[in-house]
């Protein structure tokens, strides 16, 4: 994971460029490791490419402000 990468090397925020199947694969153990290791998902932005199919996402995780995203550690 690309995020299990750069969260070990990265000392003040990270951006990525993702579409809806990136956001998906933030789940509830990766969650998990992100806040161990202090990243916050601090903001989304939402932006359209014609030449691309579907929308496209910048995550913007930060080590410094306020998180938005939480998760349920168990399944149900």
């Amino acid at each position: 994971m690309l995020l299990d990468y750069y969260t070990t090397r990265a000392k003040k925020g990270i951006a990525f460029l993702g579409n809806d199947y990136c956001f998906s694969t933030l789940t509830p153990p990766r969650q998990a490791i992100l806040k161990e290791r202090g990243w916050k998902m601090t903001k989304v932005v939402v932006c359209s490419v014609k030449k691309w199919r579907g929308r496209y996402f910048f995550f913007i995780l930060q080590k410094e402000g306020v998180g938005f995203m939480d998760f349920l550690p168990t399944n149900y």
